[in-house]
């Protein structure tokens, strides 16, 4: 399953799961997220390391740029939205 990202005239295929991933960012409104929220929330607490969320994380950033989720250490991830 796969969905797509827009980014202007652009299309960035993602997988279904990077999708939600980037939805939950983007509904925390320019918010960091801890990386523990985003396991609860987009695995719905099922068993996956910090190491493969980062990993989901990396190929978003490959697909739309590394600028598209902002990180900050012991802050977490966010997508800056503009309304």
């Amino acid at each position: 399953n796969f969905g797509e990202l827009r980014r202007g005239d652009e299309k960035i295929l993602l997988t279904s799961k990077e999708q939600e991933l980037v939805r939950f960012l983007v509904m925390r409104k320019n918010s960091f997220c801890e990386i523990e929220s985003i396991r609860e929330n987009v695995w719905e607490g099922k068993e996956i390391s910090y190491a493969d969320i980062r990993m989901y994380i990396r190929k978003i950033r490959q697909k739309a740029g590394d600028e598209f989720i902002k990180s900050s250490r012991g802050l977490g991830y966010k997508i800056d939205v503009i309304s």
